[in-house]
């Protein structure tokens, strides 16, 4: 199977596991010219419980507010990141960033991460 068709199948998971939260999409904050909406701070909790997976013994309440603080400070970094950074879409820096996180979720490859996904 293509990566590209993995790609498919899991937007479509996430879709179809997500439709209550698109079905009505609320603007939850501005932080400088970013919209931060409801759909954004539940991919932000399922992306820090995929990060540290005991996170989901939190109830539904703090996941949503760790969520909201995790989204303003990710913002607020990659505002001050670009200003020093101008070529973020340098390979040198993507390989290093993907390297440290197969090496966080103990995967050797793209192939092994998208399984674990």
């Amino acid at each position: 199977m293509t990566n590209f068709k993995i790609f498919l199948i899991s937007v479509f998971i996430a879709f179809t596991y997500f439709n209550d939260t698109f079905s009505q999409i609320i603007i939850k904050y501005k932080v400088g010219d970013k919209i931060v909406t409801n759909a954004d701070i539940e991919f932000e909790k399922n992306y820090l419980i995929f990060l540290k997976p005991g996170l989901d013994e939190l109830s539904n309440e703090e996941m949503k507010l760790i969520a909201e603080k995790s989204i303003i400070r990710d913002t607020i970094k990659k505002k001050e990141i670009d200003k020093v950074f101008k070529d973020l879409n340098n390979l040198e820096i993507i390989n290093g960033v993907k390297k440290s996180l197969f090496r966080f979720k103990n995967v050797q490859n793209e192939d092994e991460f998208l399984k674990l996904i």
